[in-house]
């Protein structure tokens, strides 16, 4: 009987320490971190662990090409939008048709589960 019980606790600590730190943290991108595409996609999304607060600029998906010196050149995506009928998912509709390349997708979410901001980015290639 000990070892369920221990169990059984251990979980129920998890399950406080992860509620208590949590944030609206990134499940998974689309183009994914580091993916080589063969062709431009058309938008980025993204899915968070909470759900996000729709107003302002504390949540956003921006993208950038990188330039030949290493730069990042003027942002090709639009507004990002917070999906009414799942508000753990935003995305950012992207502008024209992205040259081969590296881009960087750098991320900002403000959840409004708990009020506590989360950013971070990341690379794809295109080509």
């Amino acid at each position: 009987m000990r070892i369920p019980l221990t169990l059984a606790a251990g979980l129920l600590a998890l399950v406080a320490i992860t509620t208590a730190l949590g944030h609206a943290e990134p499940v998974r991108f689309d183009p994914a971190p580091g993916q080589v595409l063969d062709a431009a996609p058309q938008r980025v999304d993204g899915w968070f662990t909470q759900e996000m607060r729709r107003s302002g600029e504390e949540t956003s998906l921006v993208v950038h090409p990188v330039m030949s010196d290493g730069m990042l050149g003027d942002p090709v995506s639009g507004d990002t939008v917070i999906d009414d009928s799942d508000r753990r998912h935003m995305y950012a509709e992207l502008s024209g048709d992205l040259m081969p390349g590296q881009y960087v997708v750098s991320w900002s979410a403000l959840s409004d589960e708990d009020d506590h901001p989360d950013s971070g980015c990341y690379r794809f290639f295109v080509g």
